[in-house]
């Protein structure tokens, strides 16, 4: 059992961090690439300090409350 949850926990790890940049506010920035076949430039959300800092409060969380050890993906890796 512990084999499959060492080898699932990066796709726990990524899903977490995709839910996060999808539901944690971020501004919209207007890049300075063009649409094709267009002068529209295209729209950039940008919130990508905040997802990782929500990620590392969330580890630090889990290991603080002994949820997970904090060398976690060392002993499963």
């Amino acid at each position: 059992m512990d084999q499959i949850i060492g080898f699932l926990s990066p796709v726990i790890v990524y899903a977490i961090i995709f839910i996060l940049g999808l539901i944690l506010p971020g501004r919209w920035v207007v890049g300075y690439v063009t649409k094709e076949n267009s002068d529209e430039k295209l729209k950039y959300r940008l919130n990508g300090l905040l997802v990782m800092f929500m990620t590392v409060v969330t580890w630090i969380i889990l290991c603080n409350y002994q949820i997970l050890d904090w060398d976690y993906f060392y002993q499963y890796r």
